[in-house]
């Protein structure tokens, strides 16, 4: 099976975190607009990573404009 997803134009950042708390690592992307690229947007990008390395769902979330980065962090 081939699961394979390319970023978003205007990715700028990435980080890996266990978004859904299944004990399995999963990315997530900034997006941000590119001055003159109408196809890049203002978003990030929410991948969930079965155990075999691959992704069962790709999510996107509005973001705030010019997302540059984006960090996780276990603030429990």
């Amino acid at each position: 099976m081939d699961n394979t997803y390319s970023a978003a134009p205007g990715a700028r950042g990435a980080t890996i975190t266990d978004v859904n708390l299944d004990g399995i690592a999963d990315v997530a992307i900034a997006n941000a607009l590119v001055f003159g690229d109408v196809a890049a947007s203002n978003n990030i990008t929410i991948m969930l990573v079965n155990g075999d390395g691959s992704f069962f769902s790709v999510y996107t979330i509005n973001g705030y404009r010019n997302n540059a980065s984006i960090a996780s962090g276990n603030l429990d």
